[in-house]
């Protein structure tokens, strides 16, 4: 039995059984029954629980959180000054044990009463005080040697943290209402096809309500001969990780027609991978391209049917010169009908060329507005912001910047089409040098072997064919940056044919067919950066000058564009 006491003395819960026995003994009740060395073996142990006690009372009284012992009938019997200065009770930390019931909180004595009653099984809480204070409480149940239930309460202020919270808060509510203002769509979208935000514009484009945001519902208005074609892009992209760009078409109000214009892209929100749809009305655009098909095409079959009327009047020109008056008037018809065609496609480029400037206008303003805005959060939070937030305000704003960078490309995609040709001899080779020595100048720290053969001269338009070399020695520079003994070569062989090669990484040539499409992507944009656009404005540039391009390549060897032109 004293044994068995001296074993257990040095717990800090005993010490009032400790307390009582000394005042037996202090009686003289039990001198009788207890031995000198018994009695040695007490002393030693009363005094190792005060060290006990001691050291426990330092580590409490060290602690920034409150901590405190709750006993089964809501007395505290061990407490630290942090929970009474958290707690707001005004008493000093050797006072005797309190009750539950002298917190002026009334939301934590409710929790504290539930918990010890076993009604609770909740052990995490966040609660404001009436202070203002926010803390954390954290409850467990124990239970002493006598199997009596004992709660530990921890407090922990967490005011900081909500503020931080606060303020993060008010910056994502500031991104999202530029999204609201932007003139697209915006939708963020689960892998099951659920909306996790979308903005005002998106809706509207998309014939969407509020309640048809889950499991694809949101596509109920694409049309039908569409949604196949969407679900097939979407499912490709999942599996590839890669981005998609479809037009369809959408049912919306009274049955009608509408073209959009969808773009995914895959991002990550909290370690979950989401797609980013942007959603562009482009109606009038699809209307302006079929009006000028549809002058394309009549202007074809009137020229068919006036070309075959000509050559049958040509025949009855050996025979008659009434037949050559006839064959005159009828020129001089045709030329006024062409004169009016003409004038119907001048009317179609103005309002294609108003189009272009007002899809770089409209677009401009909310890009400079997202990479201003983004800097500006950049700059003044700073501070408050982790690595996480500040890695997508950059990546919004390089968003931005690409696609800046892609609205100049399309624009000068757009004006090569009509722009007039100044016809003169222009020297190939001087321009080579141009371009690449601006290429050096950008970055002065790689070494490349350039190799340009003297006197290539073309005829054409020199703006022209400056940009046509540009994007071509670009391409060449760029994808030779991860070769060791990089090479780039301009020539022109006996037939007139100019050609640019390098030893780069190439492409396999099954895809010769698509890169000189806008937006047509070989290699990722994450490895090589651009717009999609160069090879497109190049073929443009050629096809103006009645030329043709063609190139030759293999993967990891390197490619050879050639190009003549008339």
């Amino acid at each position: 039995m004293w044994a068995t006491l001296h074993h257990i003395i040095p717990d800090i819960n005993l010490i009032p059984i400790i307390q009582g026995i000394i005042f037996v003994l202090g009686s003289g009740i039990l001198i009788y029954f207890i031995s000198s060395s018994y009695f040695q073996q007490l002393k030693k142990a009363l005094k190792n629980s005060r060290e006990y006690q001691v050291i426990n009372e330092k580590i409490l009284s060290s602690s920034s959180d409150g901590i405190g012992f709750v006993d089964e009938f809501g007395i505290f019997i061990i407490n630290n000054q942090s929970l009474l200065e958290i707690l707001n009770i005004q008493k000093s930390n050797s006072d005797n044990g309190f009750s539950i019931e002298e917190i002026d909180d009334i939301e934590i004595r409710t929790i504290l009463n539930k918990f010890l009653k076993g009604q609770l099984k909740t052990e995490y809480f966040s609660l404001e005080l009436k202070t203002g204070t926010w803390i954390k409480l954290i409850l467990s149940r124990i239970f002493d040697f006598g199997d009596k239930p004992i709660v530990l309460l921890q407090c922990i202020n967490i005011s900081d943290q909500v503020s931080q919270e606060k303020n993060l808060q008010e910056i994502a509510q500031k991104c999202l209402s530029i999204f609201q203002k932007v003139p697209f769509g915006i939708l963020l979208v689960d892998e099951a096809g659920n909306v996790k935000y979308n903005n005002e514009v998106s809706l509207k484009l998309i014939g969407a309500i509020i309640s048809e945001l889950n499991d694809f519902s949101w596509l109920n208005a694409l049309h039908k001969e569409d949604r196949s074609l969407f679900e097939t892009e979407w499912e490709s992209s999942l599996t590839s990780n890669s981005d998609f760009k479809i037009r369809c078409r959408f049912v919306i109000s009274n049955n009608s027609i509408a073209w959009r214009d969808i773009y995914s892209t895959q991002i990550k929100q909290y370690d979950q991978n989401v797609r980013l749809i942007t959603i562009r009305d482009i109606s009038d655009q699809v209307l302006l391209e079929q009006k000028i098909q549809e002058n394309s095409d009549e202007l074809k079959s009137k020229v068919k049917i006036r070309t075959s009327e000509i050559e049958q009047k040509s025949k009855r020109l050996e025979d008659s010169q009434k037949a050559l008056t006839y064959l005159l008037e009828d020129v001089n018809e045709f030329r006024e009908e062409l004169e009016l065609t003409n004038d119907l496609l001048a009317s179609a480029n103005s309002e294609l060329e108003a189009f272009s400037y007002s899809v770089s206008h409209d677009l401009r303003a909310p890009l400079r507005s997202i990479n201003g805005f983004s800097q500006a959060l950049i700059e003044d939070y700073k501070s408050i912001l982790d690595e996480t937030g500040l890695d997508f305000l950059n990546r919004i704003r390089n968003g931005a910047i690409k696609m800046g960078k892609l609205i100049d490309d399309m624009l000068i995609l757009s004006k090569i089409s009509r722009k007039e040709l100044k016809m003169n001899k222009v020297s190939i080779s001087n321009i080579a040098h141009d371009v690449l020595d601006e290429l050096s100048e950008s970055e002065p720290d790689r070494i490349i072997e350039c190799n340009i053969e003297d006197e290539i001269v073309c005829r054409g338009d020199a703006n022209l064919l400056r940009i046509l070399m540009s994007n071509l020695l670009g391409n060449a520079w760029k994808f030779t940056s991860r070769v060791d003994k990089a090479q780039i070569t301009i020539g022109k062989d006996n037939k007139g044919v100019v050609f640019v090669s390098d030893n780069g990484v190439g492409f396999d040539i099954r895809y010769s067919g698509k890169i000189f499409e806008p937006f047509q992507r070989i290699h990722s944009s994450n490895d090589y950066k651009g717009t999609g656009v160069g090879l497109a404005i190049v073929k443009r540039i050629i096809q103006r000058h009645h030329g043709k391009i063609w190139v030759k390549s293999h993967v990891g060897r390197g490619a050879t564009f050639y190009f003549s032109i008339r």
